[in-house]
């Protein structure tokens, strides 16, 4: 595939960055989750410690794939096209029950009318938003199943692509734990390991993407030239 040096250089700064905020914000929340569940945080930051990091890893994971699907070659485009287009799903979904959460719910917690909000809150395993959040991570749960594929090549892409699809079979584990019983969440906690450190993955892979390109355009014509013609790989 055939694109510009300039084109190809803001894929891979943009996806560098959106896999680091992708790694940075889900290891913020697992940081925040285990607090809260050591009852080492008070109300209502119990509640919105692990939310806001939750919030913030919805764009950056889609921007990540986003930026996946512009870099890899024609050919395994259907996959990496798949897995941005489960991801649009997932962003909305949990973004959603994250802001209301947030700014509706806890507010009427702290002033004594949780009786209010009963079915909407995150904290119980039998109301609306918990279905709409555990609908939300089984898509991108199925996103990092259906991006793998797009992955194939050197070690490092062979780590992404099998992070991914351990990833990916979570899915059952979470839909068990957000709509069967909560006790499956341990065989869910992998995701906070599978999605960190495919991301970290993917930030190594986008650097290096950038050095090899740009090495690439100055090998070939002794200089660097903003309208060159790279080939990825």
């Amino acid at each position: 595939m055939m694109v510009s040096e300039a084109s190809t250089q803001s894929v891979v700064h943009v996806g560098f960055w959106s896999a680091v905020a992708t790694a940075i914000f889900c290891i913020l929340f697992t940081i925040a989750a285990a607090l809260t569940e050591a009852g080492a945080l008070p109300a209502p930051w119990d509640a919105v410690s692990p939310l806001a990091p939750s919030l913030a890893l919805a764009p950056a994971f889609l921007v990540m794939l986003v930026c996946v699907n512009a870099i890899v070659p024609s050919e395994r485009k259907i996959w990496s096209q798949l897995g941005v287009a489960f991801a649009e799903v997932y962003v909305p979904l949990c973004s959603t029950a994250y802001i209301v959460e947030m700014f509706v719910v806890e507010p009427r917690v702290m002033h004594g009318a949780a009786s209010q909000v009963a079915l909407l809150t995150l904290t119980r395993g039998d109301t609306i938003l918990n279905a709409v959040d555990g609908l939300g991570y089984i898509f991108m749960c199925l996103a990092t199943l259906f991006a793998a594929p797009a992955f194939v090549g050197d070690r490092l892409q062979q780590w992404i692509r099998w992070l991914f699809l351990a990833n990916g079979i979570l899915a059952v584990p979470i839909f068990l734990t957000y709509f069967v019983n909560r006790s499956f969440i341990y065989a869910a906690m992998p995701w906070s390991v599978t999605i960190s450190g495919s991301a970290i993955l993917l930030a190594i892979f986008f650097r290096r993407s950038g050095w090899s390109e740009s090495k690439e355009v100055t090998d070939r014509s002794g200089h660097r030239s903003p309208d060159s013609k790279v080939s990825i790989k």
